[in-house]
This record gives C-alpha cells, structure tokens and sequence, in this order.
C-alpha cells in the first residue's frame, strides 16, 4: 500500500534532539506516512538510537550513507526511496504539531494541488520570531526570492510524481549554499510556468529549533564560493519562470551579506574586500547584481543597506 505522505531526514550528530523529532512524527494524527532516516555517518551514536526507533515502528525506513553527503545530497537520497504521494522534508533536531501532516495532505487533496505551504516558528535565543504565511498569498515565487518568506521547505509539502516528472532534486552543500532556497524557487517556478494548483495553510504547525551549532550558523555554509554558485543557480530558475531581475539581485545581496560576515569573521577584513572585489571580473554573478537599483531598500537593515551600496560600488 502507498503511503500518504514520506517526509525525509537527513540525520547527522542530533543527539538528544532526534528523540522529539521521531516522536512528533510516529505519533502523526495522519498514521499513514514512511518517515525516511537518511543517516549522513553521524559521529555520536545517533544512527543508534535512530535504528533502535526503528525497530519499534515499521514506518521508518532507516537509508545509510557510506559516507557523509551533507544534508542536499542526503535528502535526494531519501526522495529516491521515497513512495509516498506527498514528501515532506524535517531536520533532525525539529519537531511539529501532531496534526500537521493531515491538514497538509487533505488541503493537498481538495485539488490535486502540487504544493501546499504552511508556516513554521522559530525559536532562538528564548524568542519567538513568525513567518506569517498569509503573506504568502500573492505574488508567492517574487516573495520567495526577494524576502525569503518560503525559504525553508520543513514547513510544506509536495506532491513526489511532480518533483520526479520536473527532475526537481537539491543542490549539494559541498559546493552550493541555501539549497532550500534553491529547491522551493525550482518547485514554485515550475508551479507557475504549467499553472498547476498551489495551496496555502496560514498556519505554523513547524518548529524550528535555532542552536548554535546549526548548519545555518557555519562558515562552510556561507563560503564566498558556495553563495556565487547559487546565485549562478538562481538565474537557471529564469529559464523555466521569469523572475525579476530585480529579486535576483536582492537575493544576491542577502547572501552575499552573510557571506561577508562569515569571510571576515574568519579571514579578516582585508581578505574578504579583496575576496569581494572578484565580483566585478565574474560576470555571470556581476550581471545579476547590477540589477539591483534601490537607493535604500525598507526591508534590509542598516549595515545591509550599506552593504548593499559597497557591492553597487564595487561593479
């Protein structure tokens, strides 16, 4: 029998945090979901705890890596196993609403749609910050790019013979970052050019736990290199769904400020000025970001705002 609804994770050094993750899962109000273990060589005995979890519940279906992919190639893996009619993606150290998965997939079923979204909540530093996905509403794949309201993919769901029929699979972190960006920007941009149905839950059943020691956080995520790749990858979008060349360039910039901070965090400043003075001889990242034309853009901050100038000054 095919499940509902596969929800993948790559699983790495979650220690105790996996133990919440798989409960919010096995105790799913939608009984009728595979929840795939991606195990990415974790270090600390996670693989353990998840194999023995396993064993207590058929549902989970527990893939091995040989060797650590990092969490984009992990989760291709998982997509490949996938059987379910619906995926759905979590990190290993998250948790949800124990009825998620059911409104997901009956508001899913209301029309065939190929994605629905919904919210999620994260948690850092004991505050609480939302993402209200009411403004998701219009204009959803120009509001991905230029202010990131559906970064990440926990969240949402996505109808698998519509990821496999468009080859929809995420980028490897070894040499791209945001690679959830990337994939819902793939998904949405495909949405929109054969107007298929998409869906919308204006409601958070997600948590996002934000620890320091998150993917998010490190300065391999963040690399110079990785963030020129993925804005060389934004542009293929362009291809399939005119997006503006405008919310190409602000999603430039927003990448390219944390980049800077994590280059000059670990290089220094002068090393990352030089580092950042490369743009201009790049021309398949240059271009992009010379459409970016706003004299002071609301929606950035103060120090990205003058980042903003700097980059504008250096093409």
């Amino acid at each position: 029998m095919i499940p509902k609804i596969s929800v993948i994770i790559p699983v790495y050094n979650a220690g105790e945090h996996i133990k919440p993750c798989l409960d919010t899962l096995t105790k799913q109000t939608l009984h009728d979901i595979e929840i795939i273990c991606v195990l990415d060589c974790p270090t600390d005995g996670t693989d353990k705890v998840v194999e023995e979890i396993a064993q207590a519940d058929s549902r989970i279906k527990v893939v091995k890596n040989e060797r650590n992919l990092n969490i984009g190639e992990s989760r291709n893996r998982g997509m490949a196993v996938a059987t379910g009619e619906y995926i759905g993606f979590s990190d290993h150290d998250d948790y949800r609403e124990l009825n998620m998965y059911e409104d997901l997939y009956n508001k899913a079923q209301e029309s065939g749609a190929a994605m629905v979204l919904s919210g999620a909540l994260g948690i850092q530093a004991a505050k609480w910050e939302k993402a209200s996905p009411t403004q998701w509403v219009d204009d959803t794949l120009n509001n991905l790019v230029m202010r990131r309201y559906t970064t990440h993919i926990h969240p949402h769901l996505y109808k698998r013979s519509f990821l496999e029929e468009n080859h929809i699979t995420f980028t490897d972190n070894n040499t791209h970052s945001v690679e959830d960006t990337l994939f819902n920007a793939k998904v949405l941009a495909k949405i929109a050019a054969e107007k298929a149905v998409l869906k919308t839950i204006a409601h958070d059943y997600y948590i996002h736990v934000d620890y320091a020691n998150n993917q998010n956080k490190s300065y391999s995520h963040w690399a110079f290199c990785k963030v020129a790749n993925s804005i060389r990858e934004m542009q293929k979008v362009t291809q399939v769904y005119p997006i503006p060349a405008t919310s190409i360039a602000e999603f430039g910039i927003r990448c390219l400020y944390t980049s800077f901070l994590r280059e000059k965090a670990r290089n220094g400043l002068w090393a990352t000025l030089k580092l950042f003075g490369s743009l201009k001889k790049d021309a398949t990242v240059a271009e992009p970001l010379r459409a970016y034309n706003a004299v002071w853009n609301k929606t950035f901050t103060f120090p990205k705002n003058i980042f903003a100038l700097y980059i504008k000054a250096i093409l």
